[in-house]
């Protein structure tokens, strides 16, 4: 991708529901059910366009969301504004509404002082990820967060190995920033397309505009172009760092208390939904069946986007299917079920099981290796909060 190409889509006609973030353009339609999404998808997976470029496909009980690519490094923009294009015109037959402020993107930048090569097998590794670039890693499934190493100055102190960047549509920037402030933001860094925004303990996040800006790369210090674009008046690269980036992973943090808090007891905070999760999977029929903070996840492996989006529509039409988050994939289908394991019941039970019989019904088998969470996790003394992020 060039930065041609993301101003050109950005500037095309007929891509006014679409949003370009990390992963690139992106675009959520409201929607009343899951069944009503997966008749959505399924009507996707027929269109011509698409079959040679497959979108990657999320279904949730009030929505669906629709990414051209898994990174916004593969941005074609010829390709893209044609595909984005059929998508919008197919979702405005199925009287369906784009809502751009409910789509926002998350990447996880690891600073390192050390050569990117030798820190990166590790996380390639650890999370299943597969390379992307000389500095990237991309989950191959398309459903967690890309993971970027940032190069830091060796003379530079670093004090902050690891902070997450946030990309969100131009409008949704000023709201953003003032409800991180009424909730006790430090300011650490304002720019013309990214912000720098810290809790009281330190922990940073860098809030994004550049890739849904409709201005060059470089045009960095703001003015009024972008002002009219991040209160929603304009139109909506190669990754573009900002020249300060490296200088705010060094910046200093806020000291820590002195008096450490009393720990918490690491069985304790996970006895009790480790004991769900474990009687769940003894269940028979479950096999297939992971337990996740976010519930329980399988994934069930196909041969093409149609046919995950065929299984993703006979999972909807079946009892209790209104609390299911559907992954749709060309590969795959990822099926969560978003309820804790403490609070499982009989007809989630059932649901599991006869979802599980209907894959293999049809030739879909389960690959529990597939299955996975990322969770951001926040220390602070005596403390401990997370947030899921895929």
């Amino acid at each position: 991708m060039s930065d041609d190409d993301r101003l050109a889509f950005l500037r095309a006609s007929g891509v006014r529901d679409w949003r370009v973030l990390y992963c690139g353009p992106i675009a959520y339609f409201a929607t009343g059910s899951v069944r009503d999404g997966t008749r959505f998808t399924a009507a996707l997976a027929r269109l011509r366009v698409l079959r040679g470029h497959p979108p990657l496909i999320e279904l949730a009980p009030d929505g669906v969301t629709v990414r051209l690519d898994r990174d916004i490094l593969d941005l074609d923009a010829g390709s893209a504004i044609e595909r984005a294009q059929a998508v919008s015109e197919l979702a405005r037959r199925h009287g369906l509404t784009a809502r751009p402020d409910r789509v926002q993107d998350f990447q996880i930048a690891i600073a390192t002082q050390l050569p990117t090569a030798e820190v990166l097998p590790f996380w390639r590794a650890i999370l299943g990820y597969v390379d992307h670039g000389d500095d990237d890693l991309i989950d191959p499934l398309g459903r967690g967060p890309t993971v970027w190493f940032q190069p830091i100055d060796p003379a530079k102190t670093l004090r902050h190995a690891m902070h997450v960047d946030l990309a969100v549509p131009r409008e949704q920037i000023r709201e953003r920033l003032e409800a991180a402030a009424k909730a006790g933001s430090r300011a650490v860094h304002d720019g013309g397309v990214h912000w720098t925004r810290a809790d009281a303990a330190g922990n940073k996040v860098d809030l994004m505009a550049w890739p849904d800006l409709a201005v060059p790369e470089n045009a960095r210090g703001g003015g009024p172009e972008i002002d009219a674009q991040l209160d929603g008046r304009g139109r909506s690269p190669a990754r573009v760092i900002p020249s300060d980036h490296a200088a705010l992973a060094a910046e200093p943090t806020l000291p820590e208390p002195s008096q450490p808090g009393p720990a918490q007891p690491e069985a304790a905070q996970i006895a009790a939904p480790r004991a769900a999760g474990d009687a769940a999977r003894e269940v028979s029929g479950l096999a297939d069946w992971t337990m996740l903070p976010t519930g329980p996840s399988a994934w069930f492996r196909t041969s093409s986007l149609d046919r995950s989006a065929h299984l993703a529509d006979t999972f909807a039409s079946l009892p209790g299917a209104n609390r299911l988050h559907l992954d749709v994939r060309a590969d795959g289908l990822g099926v969560r079920l978003a309820r804790r394991a403490t609070e499982l019941r009989e007809i989630d039970i059932d649901l599991m099981r006869t979802m599980s019989t209907t894959a293999r019904d049809v030739g879909a088998e389960s690959d529990p290796s597939s299955v996975q969470t990322v969770q951001l996790e926040i220390a602070r003394t005596g403390h401990r909060d997370s947030a899921l992020l895929a």
